[in-house]
């Protein structure tokens, strides 16, 4: 399924549509596509579920932390991809975040 905001934005841009995997239930948008997001402390199942959730809204996923993060996904705070995060003043969220 593809939201009308997605269709309506790739058509007023002149791009095309995203390439999607075929899935069930999925409903996808652009709403996440200013964001590059990676995680911390999070076990493979639940960072599996951010990623794909987050590439469905537009968003671009790495499991490491580069230049181009935006966003760190995390439930633990002391890790090397938190501190990154700090010091380079990018979003720090939870799960719940991309969830809801």
């Amino acid at each position: 399924i593809i939201s009308l905001d997605l269709l309506l934005s790739c058509i007023s841009n002149s791009v095309p549509l995203p390439t999607f995997q075929k899935t069930r239930n999925a409903f996808y948008s652009l709403i996440m596509s200013s964001v590059s997001l990676t995680t911390t402390g999070l076990a493979k199942n639940i960072r599996e579920k951010v990623f794909t959730l987050a590439r469905y809204m537009g968003a671009r996923t790495t499991t490491e932390y580069t230049d181009s993060v935006t966003h760190l996904v995390a439930t633990q705070a002391n890790s090397p991809k938190y501190k990154m995060a700090i010091e380079r003043k990018a979003y720090i969220v939870t799960p719940k975040w991309v969830f809801d």
